[in-house]
């Protein structure tokens, strides 16, 4: 309220009396304004609660620019691993991705993920459902833990040795990746 008003104006003025040479206030004065009469000017000059004094700005911009730094490195980031296919029998193979965040931060906060602010990560394999065993063709990771923090998909297909198979995310804050696995015996 009003109270805490008044010790923030009394605070800027100590800071310019103490730290400033009293440069950001004038005293109020009486002029004679030609169409307003008898008026007071005076009080904090423009500008200066706002604009650092000219010789802090240097360390006020290099302070600012770390604290940039820092958080920027905080942000999630999702690496895509290329996937890896595993034969398990005569035309059946188990196909791997493992989405991964090094970031500090969760690609999405908890309550993002219950207001569903923002889409899921979706990983897709490029079959035809006939050909998936187990697995959904789409799969949505709404949240990937920071730190290391992962999401593996996986799916067993049908399959001959040699067939290529795209595995795509999409995704509306990361970059979209395409990857491309191919079956091949022995693995």
């Amino acid at each position: 309220g009003l109270g805490l008003r008044i010790k923030d104006e009394l605070a800027w003025l100590a800071y310019s009396d103490e730290q400033r040479n009293g440069s950001g206030f004038v005293d109020w004065v009486e002029v004679d304004h030609p169409q307003l009469g008898a008026v007071e000017v005076g009080g904090f000059v423009p500008g200066f609660r706002v604009n650092p004094p000219e010789e802090d700005v240097d360390r006020l911009v290099d302070q600012q620019a770390e604290f940039v730094g820092a958080l920027l490195a905080k942000l999630p980031r999702l690496e895509v691993a290329p996937p890896e296919a595993e034969r398990l029998g005569e035309g059946l193979w188990r196909v791997r991705v493992r989405a991964t965040n090094p970031g500090f931060l969760p690609t999405q906060s908890a309550i993002g993920v219950k207001a569903r602010r923002l889409a899921p990560v979706v990983v897709s394999i490029d079959l035809d459902p006939d050909d998936i065993v187990s697995g959904a063709r789409h799969r949505q990771l709404w949240s990937i833990p920071g730190s290391g923090g992962h999401a593996d998909c996986e799916w067993i297909v049908r399959g001959s040795a040699g067939d290529s198979i795209t595995i795509t995310t999409r995704s509306s804050v990361y970059a979209d990746r395409t990857h491309a696995v191919e079956l091949t015996e022995g693995r």
